[in-house]
């Protein structure tokens, strides 16, 4: 963008050497050294962390160069950059309306696209968030690693919100030892034991079933240093045992590598 106002420049002021009174092209400068300085001005506001100062100035391109058609590429820059500005603001309603604005002109502005997700994932609309990225992703933007890092966060917090809590379902601070959380998963269990429930209607007894269920799952990972680990950092159960699966993988190439060898 920068290059292409810097390019558009040297084209008027050559226009105005061959003809110095041409009106158009004076005015048509001013404008272009207008946009080149206040947009300078904006993004050494974002660089000192002066968002506010930023969103104005961008605001200032958009009110005062007249006509900005909706797809040029200075209205969708605009509009982009000052999303980002919003979402660091965390005025997230409005990161989102901007981003749109510019995504609406403008499908592939990469820097858009990763300000809505940050803005979705900020209101914890995770869903939103993936579904979004997964066009760009889908079309042009599958080898952009800023993308698909954004969408494998996204679904993350998706899988992360609906995995069930275990802490909560054991009764149990998430401090507590191996020991502690076995103890409470042989209390919780005789609650929920099917035997315990056989008379009870078929909703009672399906409801102890999952319930029972999901305490042998969460006394399976809590008791287990590694898994602990993973779940603490937000994997739910499938990402667990792949995590799980991918590290004994790891530690059966490192034992066969590392094994000697026998004399013949």
């Amino acid at each position: 963008m920068d290059g292409d106002m810097e390019e558009g420049a040297k084209l008027l002021r050559e226009a105005l050497r061959l003809d110095p009174d041409g009106e158009g092209a004076k005015v048509a400068l001013k404008q272009c050294r207008f946009v080149q300085t206040t947009l300078q001005e904006a993004r050494r506001g974002v660089f000192h962390r002066n968002f506010a100062a930023a969103v104005d100035l961008f605001q200032k391109i958009l009110d005062d160069v007249r006509p900005l058609p909706p797809r040029s590429h200075l209205y969708c820059l605009c509009h982009s950059e000052k999303s980002h500005a919003h979402l660091r603001l965390k005025q997230h309603s409005l990161a989102l309306k901007h981003s749109a604005t510019a995504l609406a002109s403008r499908d592939d502005l990469e820097p858009a696209w990763l300000v809505r997700a940050q803005a979705l994932g900020a209101l914890e609309r995770h869903t939103e968030a993936a579904d979004a990225l997964a066009g760009p992703l889908a079309t042009w933007g599958s080898d952009r690693p800023a993308l698909r890092d954004a969408h494998a966060q996204a679904v993350f917090e998706v899988r992360q919100a609906q995995r069930p809590d275990y802490y909560a379902l054991l009764g149990s601070p998430r401090v507590a030892s191996e020991r502690e959380i076995r103890r409470l998963y042989k209390e919780k269990a005789r609650e929920l034991h099917p035997d315990r429930w056989s008379g009870g209607s078929e909703e009672e007894k399906k409801s102890a079933e999952e319930g029972f269920r999901l305490l042998g799952e969460g006394v399976e990972v809590l008791t287990d240093e590694f898994r602990r680990g993973l779940y603490d950092q937000g994997h739910d159960l499938a990402s667990i045992n792949e995590r799980v699966a991918a590290a004994q993988q790891e530690a059966k190439r490192a034992q066969g590598k590392y094994r000697p060898h026998g004399h013949h």
